[in-house]
């Protein structure tokens, strides 16, 4: 008799413990029931992150053609002054700055004459800071002056642009800028 007393026991406490984990199975599934995606802005449909991309590409292009063949004296380059500043920061407009107007007495020793191509893409893209990481690469001629055996030669010219651009404050930040001759053109 002992042993059916035990059986009993086993079996009403078994019948418990299925039944607290029924409930506690059946909470977990209205708890997931209930979840809803967190979202952020491109899935909600609130950026459209290609469109952004595009235009984006569409400025920084302009703006390398800009300032890498149209800019022909100091004063082209200060009416950049707004868009470099925008699309490359501060830290981007002294480098460019300091790439075409290198003297300290503001001499020009740079001066490109046409840009032969831009190609922009993106990385990186950061839902939260709402930045994308952005790559710039540009060949461009320009008249050296002041350098020593290249004083009035055209130069062939690679440029090589990374930043960070936020589409929340619609500017840039974190800008690198790097150059290397390819040679000077006959």
């Amino acid at each position: 008799m002992s042993i059916l007393a035990c059986l009993v026991v086993n079996v009403g406490n078994a019948r418990k413990n299925y039944y607290t984990q029924k409930a506690e199975l059946d909470s977990l599934r209205d708890k997931q029931h209930n979840l809803k995606a967190v979202g952020d802005k491109i899935t909600e449909g609130k950026f459209n992150l290609v469109a952004n991309e595009q235009e984006l590409g569409k400025n920084y292009q302009e703006l390398i053609q800009n300032a890498y063949g149209n800019c022909h004296n100091i004063k082209d380059l200060q009416n950049l002054k707004p868009q470099i500043i925008k699309y490359l920061g501060q830290s981007g407009y002294r480098q460019v700055h300091e790439q075409i107007v290198t003297t300290s007495d503001g001499k020009q020793v740079l001066i490109p004459s046409n840009n032969e191509e831009v190609h922009v893409g993106f990385s990186n893209y950061d839902s939260s800071n709402n930045t994308i990481d952005v790559t710039v690469c540009s060949i461009y001629n320009a008249k050296s002056y002041g350098v020593q055996g290249n004083n009035n030669k055209m130069t062939r010219t690679i440029i090589y642009i990374n930043t960070v651009y936020s589409f929340a404050t619609k500017s840039a930040n974190q800008t690198s800028i790097q150059t290397a001759s390819l040679g000077t053109n006959k």
